[in-house]
């Protein structure tokens, strides 16, 4: 795994997988507060949508720290 990581195509699949995971996972949650009722719009969308940018931001950042 770590040879594959090292690789830039490697890097970039990864962080493909994760950040869409991410996203999506984050676009579901949104989407099921406001079935569920949950009006506070802005408060939510910050809260789902900022913690996939963190999550995003994260995964970047562990990626790039692998070196070649």
């Amino acid at each position: 795994m770590i040879a594959f990581h090292r690789h830039w195509a490697g890097k970039a699949f990864t962080f493909a997988v994760i950040s869409l995971f991410l996203w999506h996972g984050a676009h579901r949650i949104f989407h099921s507060l406001h079935d569920l009722g949950v009006k506070a719009r802005g408060a939510s969308v910050v809260a789902c949508y900022g913690l996939a940018l963190l999550g995003t931001l994260a995964a970047g950042l562990a990626l790039l720290s692998i070196g070649a």
